[in-house]
């Protein structure tokens, strides 16, 4: 199937203390690590599906954590799927903590802040392009959201499928295996009852948003008087479309601020701050500033700063370190 890569503290004979450094070593591209206990384990088992990275997580008396810098450090623009398997798991985002038992699934956004505690579950995690949740036009909305047992449990039961079959797999299979695990994900997120009230949508609704978004991308300075005009709507129907991804000033914000978060990220790019931000979409300096501060939890000159100090950071500590940094920046 997927290149593959095992790694797990019970092997050898490292005294605890090593051990952790070497899962803390292991996972500083992505996350500050922590220990909950002195009865600390991992085990992990990862896999690469076209562009989607799988891993088989058994964690015992472990937190891992992304702190605003961190964040920015690490440029990464992803989500993950964690499912939980064996034992609960807690989340904690700007919305509060929240329990993830056994069969239901956490998402998380790693463009925002978050932490997850555990003290002893497995857990399948999946970390997905932001483009399969883009489509839905409301994938910031989504961070720290917890899907119920058993509405994910098609996608948990193929993920477990291919990863216990992997020998009948080969590398041709893997974008045929990530379009189905899409596809489950897409139909384990399509009733969200349990997240947010939503009104049904009309086909020419759908088809609105997804021609404003285009035009929204092209021209990030835009009101929404002018998207209406440029896609042939009334003022009115275009608010409309865009109700269930939480109103159309509010998606206009939220594209300058990603396209501001990845010119930031850019170590070509050697203009001004406040020209970054004025041609991002945003009126002026203090406002963009403020905004990306809010949505982010750092301004954009410490973004920036800390980006390409993460940038200069030598990654190479062994095999395992090596593949993991390189697929997680495959994700950036």
């Amino acid at each position: 199937m997927a290149q593959r890569v095992t790694f797990s503290t019970a092997t050898g004979r490292e005294l605890s203390e090593a051990r952790f450094t070497a899962y803390h070593d292991l996972y500083a591209p992505v996350a500050d690590v922590s220990r909950l206990g002195d009865d600390f384990s991992v085990a992990v088992e990862a896999h690469r599906l076209g562009e989607i990275l799988a891993f088989d997580r058994k964690l015992k008396s472990v937190s891992h954590a992304r702190s605003p810098k961190r964040v920015a450090r690490n440029g990464f623009d992803h989500f993950t799927v964690q499912l939980a398997l064996r034992g609960s798991f807690w989340v904690t985002t700007v919305h509060g903590e929240r329990e993830v038992e056994p069969g239901a699934l956490a998402l998380i956004d790693m463009t925002q802040w978050m932490r997850t505690d555990a003290p002893d579950a497995e857990i399948i995690t999946l970390s997905v392009p932001r483009e399969h949740f883009d489509a839905t036009g409301e994938a910031r909305r989504l961070h720290g959201a917890v899907l119920p047992p058993g509405r994910a449990v098609l996608l948990k039961d193929f993920i477990l499928s291919c990863l216990r079959n992997e020998a009948l797999l080969g590398p041709a299979d893997s974008p045929r295996i990530e379009r189905v695990a899409i596809d489950l994900l897409g139909l384990a997120l399509s009733d969200r009852s349990s997240i947010e009230q939503a009104q049904p949508e009309t086909s020419a609704d759908i088809v609105c948003r997804s021609r404003a978004k285009a035009f929204i991308d092209a021209h990030l300075g835009v009101t929404p008087d002018e998207v209406a005009r440029a896609v042939g709507r009334s003022r009115s129907s275009l608010y409309r479309a865009f109700e269930p991804v939480g109103g159309i000033a509010e998606f206009i914000q939220t594209r300058r601020l990603a396209r501001l978060r990845r010119v930031l990220g850019r170590v070509d790019d050697t203009r001004k701050i406040s020209e970054m931000i004025y041609d991002c979409g945003f009126s002026n300096n203090s406002h963009g500033t403020r905004l990306f501060k809010a949505a982010f939890g750092i301004t954009p000159g410490d973004y920036r700063s800390a980006r390409l100090d993460g940038l200069a950071v030598n990654l190479d500590r062994g095999d395992a370190s090596t593949i993991f940094a390189d697929w997680w920046a495959s994700l950036r």
